[in-house]
């Protein structure tokens, strides 16, 4: 098995039967974000993306770092708007509107999440507030 392989690459062979449960419980996880995965190339909606949601739906703690702009959750759809266009600027109007949906029906999941159980604000440094240019 290739994860198993992976870990023992990575000196922590002990950690396989936390990883195969943690793999187990995303699969368990909502599948909230279904009704975006309709794109055959899979551009809004990448498979790795897919394991990340999943996971993120089954987490107790959701940690992040953003060092140049607004962690997504936090985002609006005009800044949400701005930085999926400077990170790909070939997209069509369809395609943005695609991943700024998707961030947004994200930040409801995890606003949903949190009324569940307690939470902590994130700081950002002031020079990220800004929209990318």
């Amino acid at each position: 098995m290739a994860l198993e392989k992976l870990l023992e690459l990575y000196g922590v062979p002990e950690r396989v039967e936390f990883f195969i449960d943690l793999l187990a419980r995303a699969k368990k996880g909502s599948d909230w974000w279904a009704r975006f995965d309709f794109d055959t190339d899979q551009a809004t909606l990448p498979s790795w993306f897919k394991l990340f949601l999943s996971l993120e739906s089954e987490a107790v703690q959701i940690e992040g770092w953003d060092a140049q702009v607004v962690p997504g959750l936090f985002q609006t759809p005009e800044y949400a708007e701005a930085v999926v266009r400077s990170g790909a600027e070939d997209l069509s109007v369809a395609e943005v509107r695609d991943r700024v949906e998707l961030r947004t029906a994200r930040q409801q999941e995890v606003l949903e999440l949190l009324q569940r159980q307690p939470w902590s604000a994130s700081a950002t440094r002031n020079w990220a507030r800004r929209a990318p240019s």
